[in-house]
């Protein structure tokens, strides 16, 4: 999907501005490094639980997460240390970068993720991360 068709359907949600941001593969897709085919957010805690009510919360093996749209998901933290997770999740929001208007968690940041998932397309995707940092660009 076109990244701003993408945008726009984040738009349309009017979420609070400083209590989300952008992660995974719309970090990318910013920056031209990639295209995503939809986008993943975190939010504030307070912002999840008010989204906890309001919608199911599905499980996977990586953690919890809630489908707000068709092509948007809010990732809610791992299932074994979600309470752990929120603190780290509230800095990343704090210190995203802003772009466009809209936050984004640091390409370093995304990067370490990735490095913990560990799976094919994260290997890619650090790669293409390296590539992007060589050229210069931040």
């Amino acid at each position: 999907m076109k990244f701003e068709l993408l945008l726009k359907e984040l738009k349309s949600l009017n979420l609070p501005k400083n209590n989300f941001a952008v992660i995974h593969s719309g970090v990318l897709a910013v920056r031209g490094i990639r295209e995503a085919n939809d986008l993943d957010i975190i939010v504030t805690k307070e912002l999840w639980k008010k989204f906890e009510k309001e919608n199911p919360v599905q499980k996977n093996k990586l953690g919890y997460k809630i489908k707000l749209s068709a092509n948007i998901e809010v990732m809610g933290g791992r299932i074994d240390k979600q309470k752990e997770d929120w603190k780290f999740i509230d800095e990343q929001i704090r210190h995203a970068d802003v772009i466009r208007g809209i936050k984004y968690v640091r390409l370093s940041e995304v990067k370490k993720i990735k490095r913990i998932l560990g799976r094919k397309e994260d290997l890619k995707d650090i790669r293409l991360i390296d590539d992007y940092l060589k050229s210069g660009k931040k």
